[in-house]
């Protein structure tokens, strides 16, 4: 059926083509986008260094260095889904809460808070940012993160968890 509005003609099959353009365009228009893929890159670079060190300090800051460039990628993606979802100002996102509380859940915002790996990863990325340090105590203390708490298969099997879940969900968007 064609409709005319002042001296064009529009076909309604057409707008909703249109409107999956629009999408496609704003998915790809999405300033987050490409730095949660660069920060999930950065920390399989990271675990892969891991492979390669000897000293027991280098391993942990290989390990502490890919869990916060998880973390970065986690946050990013938290987001990218709230400049989806139209949040006013997204970069002052920083947790799943805070995506929530700004866009009254929503499917894919539901899927996030219902996962354990992202508290996980945000319960870790706040133990290596804020240490528990006793008084006269280095950082790299009894109270810090010990490398049998947090290792290089377990922030694998969690990039490997985020990297699905982000995929799954721009794959949802674009059906939609």
């Amino acid at each position: 059926m064609q409709e005319v509005c002042g001296s064009y003609f529009f076909d309604e099959s057409i707008c909703s083509d249109i409107n999956a353009a629009q999408h496609v365009v704003s998915t790809m228009s999405n300033p987050y986008l490409p730095r949660v893929q660069q920060k999930l890159a950065h920390c399989q670079m990271m675990l892969e260094q891991c492979q390669n060190a000897v000293q027991s300090q280098v391993l942990q800051a290989s390990v502490e260095a890919a869990l916060m460039h998880l973390a970065i990628a986690l946050r990013l993606y938290v987001r990218e889904l709230g400049h989806y979802r139209g949040v006013a100002m997204p970069e002052r996102l920083y947790s799943v809460q805070d995506l929530n509380a700004e866009t009254s859940g929503g499917v894919c915002v539901d899927e996030l808070a219902e996962k354990e790996f992202i508290a996980s990863i945000e319960a870790a990325e706040k133990n290596v940012v804020n240490p528990q340090v006793g008084h006269g105590l280095l950082i790299a203390g009894a109270n810090s993160l010990q490398a049998s708490d947090l290792d290089r298969k377990v922030l694998q099997s969690w990039l490997s968890s985020l990297q699905e879940l982000v995929e799954r969900q721009r794959q949802s968007f674009l059906e939609y």
